[in-house]
């Protein structure tokens, strides 16, 4: 994992230093409209609304991938909070507030 690693543990609150990990998993693919209050996916077309909460399904599945490959205990115990809905949702909150 390496380079990322020093995403999830820099200076500043663990929700954004999660948010800016998962802006580099998600790869620009996931949106959130605030006038929806919903998370959109690129389908390769459209912004196609997220129904059925895919993106925490996403976000779990990153993070699992994430803790196999980590080099460092430390980044293994981050991803693993990125496990359960609430540090799933604070993250996904200070996500849909990046630029980018």
């Amino acid at each position: 994992m390496g380079e990322d690693e020093g995403r999830i543990f820099g200076q500043g609150q663990e929700d954004f230093k999660q948010a800016e990990w998962l802006a580099d998993q998600l790869g620009g693919k996931w949106r959130y409209d605030f006038s929806t209050e919903q998370w959109h996916h690129f389908d390769g077309v459209r912004w196609a609304a997220d129904k059925t909460q895919r993106i925490m399904r996403t976000v779990a599945e990153k993070a699992a991938r994430g803790i196999t490959n980590a080099d460092r205990e430390e980044t293994r115990k981050a991803l693993t909070k990125l496990l359960s809905n609430g540090p799933i949702e604070r993250a996904l909150a200070s996500l849909a507030t990046l630029d980018g």
